[in-house]
């Protein structure tokens, strides 16, 4: 059926209920926005999708198949995942680091084919980072990184693509050419969930939204449905002020209060 299926994720951390029955689908050739204000649950459902959570309940079906039921191996080839704050342990080169992306399709000890070395020079040029490819990656800005994080999960070629938060440490260039990018995944039949602050960007590249508030599902739908005057005061407590140019919708928040 070409989804990954999300169904009644609950997480409970120190006693205090983070997700609680939380329920979508993220279809192959759409980019789904994963919107909330801070502290809603976002980063921790994303890392459940992933099987990162270790006391989450519920259930992810890939394809109708359980997800738990597929190696470590099997789900990193169908699920790639650039975590928030694109962290680094090592100090490695980017494309060293990138190449790690390509792990889960090679047997161990094998060498990258050409092919695979093309899909890795491709990553880095469609992320600007080609020029950093000889860099120590712990040497490289926020914003470096996380465009290196998203090149070695785009080499994965995996059907569903996770980004969470993947432009705030960006500059507004970048930040555009990122969320371009993942349009492009989505145009291509994967299926991309990206965690989004910014309510302009959810509004112009994604196609869907969920929006998240205290752990909960408060509505799903097209942009235009999720980003309603109720729905913002509700989740993020704000007023927004809505200016049409080139049949662009821009949104200017302002507090309640």
């Amino acid at each position: 059926m070409n989804r990954l299926a999300i169904k009644n994720i609950s997480v409970t951390l120190d006693n205090n209920d983070i997700l609680k029955d939380v329920s979508f689908d993220l279809p192959r050739g759409k980019l789904v926005g994963l919107i909330g204000p801070n502290g809603a649950g976002k980063s921790i459902l994303v890392r459940s999708i992933l099987g990162l959570v270790e006391n989450a309940q519920g259930q992810i079906l890939l394809d109708d198949k359980n997800l738990s039921d597929f190696s470590l191996k099997e789900k990193a080839q169908h699920i790639s995942y650039a975590p928030q704050g694109a962290p680094v342990h090592w100090p490695l080169n980017v494309d060293h680091l990138v190449s790690l992306g390509l792990i889960p399709h090679l047997s161990p000890w094998q060498s990258l084919s050409l092919e695979q070395n093309n899909l890795i020079q491709k990553a880095l040029q469609k992320t600007d980072v080609l020029h950093l490819s000889n860099r120590c990656v712990t040497t490289l800005s926020g914003g470096e990184r996380a465009r290196v994080m998203l090149a070695r999960a785009m080499v994965t070629g995996s059907q569903y693509l996770l980004a969470d938060e993947p432009t705030p440490a960006l500059d507004p260039y970048h930040q555009i050419k990122i969320m371009e990018i993942l349009k492009e995944l989505a145009w291509a039949n994967h299926g991309v969930l990206v965690v989004l602050h910014d309510l302009n960007m959810a509004h112009k590249y994604c196609d869907q939204l969920i929006l998240l508030n205290d752990g909960i599902i408060i509505s799903q739908g097209t942009p235009n449905e999720v980003l309603t005057d109720q729905n913002l005061s509700d989740a993020y407590q704000i007023k927004v002020h809505r200016i049409k140019n080139n049949h662009e919708t821009f949104l200017i928040p302002t507090a309640l209060n």
